[in-house]
């Protein structure tokens, strides 16, 4: 029997991550699948609401650990230095290939439904009462869930080793991208069957007859997976007595509003917002010792010119010309696209970016470049690149508050608008930069910019930008 003051403290724990976010970052698969879909299945099928949330808690948990998230691991294991013993947890638990780094990225490929730990497939831990076998159950699942969604080749991230580095797939649109995440691009192939296989596998564990067949529950998978905004995710949780709908939504890289609804409840939840983003600086590593005095200024002058909306300011501090070639490198343009560098220029760092409608590469962006792989083409040409990026831009809706309301809103208590961190220096891979760093800010809960810094004479400019999903 588990002592009752351990049982305590952990459940203080628990209740407290439930309360600020059900869950304080999602990758991959996003916390709506990680906690919320998995939960509601393991009750489902019979487990007691303690017994489900300790095997959410154990799923998401692998995304939020500074040990085991995919962010600290893979910048540690592959983007600072390369460690093959860290590389290969990012593996475990998130890339589960059967061969493992150091190798080409060609040789990782990740199958779906096939979790390998260790270049072995894992074994489904066994279940007793004890919180911890629970907790052993979701952190399997998390690796058979990702499964899915990263399968495929891993594309590299900028300024990592690529035999250690893992990232969404150019099949699913590529390391920048959120694409992977969003369940209803993916409801028949991917999403409603790695629902059903966790089903099968919560049934399997349950070892009595489960409560409700799959048939019972497939058409609210399809439901929830065609869902394609906070509101709509936020409304099904609510549906099924989940106290926490409101965070498990909110943290997704969703829009707020269906199509043709201007307005919903994700407009105004700013304390919503508020409780996510101090959970979430909870997991942003502080920033090295020995940096240099500049490259920290800099970054301050970029956070504040972005949370001010000053063009001006903003535009000074960028080296156009080299900021242009890496964001076609990014975006996989064949050439230099100057048309589609002002169009993301603006969409990056001035109104879209306050508004919470840009800081992330479009869906059908992202589209574009599935197609590269699909067809074996070297890039996308400036001319389809710009179009398909300002048609996207123009059509754009919110995936978060507007941070200007939220700066009238909260006041005080919003104590930080932005943080910069995993400041580091850039591996000599021809990316352009001496540093890079990862900027975070309150109203996008799952997006991060990324900034390449150079110091060009005396001054530091920054010479690559692109937002990258926070995993």
């Amino acid at each position: 029997m588990n002592h009752p003051l351990v049982l305590r403290k952990v459940w203080i724990r628990l209740w407290f991550i439930c309360l600020a976010t059900a869950s304080t970052s999602a990758r991959a698969w996003e916390n709506d699948v990680h906690y919320g879909l998995t939960q509601w299945l393991a009750r489902m099928v019979g487990f007691s609401e303690e017994q489900a949330t300790w095997i959410a808690f154990g799923n998401q948990g692998v995304d939020d650990s500074t040990v085991t998230g995919p962010v600290i691991s893979t910048t540690l294991s592959s983007c600072v230095k390369t460690d093959a013993a860290g590389a290969a947890t990012v593996a475990k638990n998130h890339f589960p290939s059967r061969v493992l780094p150091p190798s080409d990225a060609g040789l990782r490929l990740v199958a779906k439904g096939e979790p390998w730990w260790d270049t072995n497939l894992a074994l489904v831990p066994k279940v007793d009462e004890s919180a911890a076998t629970f907790l052993a159950l979701g952190r399997y699942l998390h690796s058979l869930q990702d499964s899915w969604s990263h399968q495929g080749k891993p594309d590299i991230p900028y300024s990592c080793n690529a035999q250690y580095a893992w990232g969404h797939s150019l099949a699913r649109g590529g390391w920048s991208c959120h694409l992977a995440d969003l369940t209803y691009k993916w409801v028949d192939s991917d999403a409603v069957p790695m629902a059903k296989a966790t089903y099968d596998l919560f049934a399997q564990v349950y070892r009595r007859k489960p409560t409700h067949t799959w048939d019972d529950l497939r058409q609210q998978v399809v439901e929830f997976s065609r869902l394609d905004n906070k509101i709509g995710k936020r409304n099904w949780f609510g549906e099924r007595q989940f106290k926490n709908h409101d965070d498990i939504a909110y943290a997704t890289s969703l829009k707020n509003c269906p199509d043709r609804q201007s307005g919903c409840y994700f407009d105004v939840a700013f304390e919503v917002a508020r409780r996510y983003w101090d959970s979430r600086q909870q997991t942003i590593p502080p920033l090295s010792e020995g940096l240099p005095k500049e490259l920290l200024n800099l970054l301050t002058k970029v956070g504040d010119a972005m949370t001010r909306g000053d063009e001006k300011t903003l535009r000074s501090l960028v080296d156009r010309e080299l900021a242009q070639v890496a964001l076609s490198r990014a975006l996989r343009i064949n050439t230099s696209c100057a048309d589609l560098y002002e169009e993301q220029f603006k969409w990056s760092f001035l109104d879209s970016f306050l508004a919470a409608k840009g800081a992330h590469q479009p869906v059908s962006m992202c589209e574009l470049a599935m197609k590269i792989q699909a067809d074996e083409k070297p890039g996308l040409t400036c001319s389809v690149a710009t179009q398909e990026a300002m048609k996207a831009y123009r059509e754009a809706q919110a995936r978060g508050p507007d941070l200007r309301a939220m700066i009238s809103k909260l006041g005080p208590a919003l104590k930080r608008l932005f943080v910069f961190s995993n400041v580091r220096k850039a591996r000599d891979n021809g990316e352009g930069a001496d540093y890079w760093a990862l900027g975070y800010f309150p109203h996008l809960p799952q997006d991060r910019l990324l900034l390449g810094v150079s110091k060009k004479g005396e001054m530091y400019k920054v010479t690559a930008f692109v937002w990258q999903p926070d995993e």
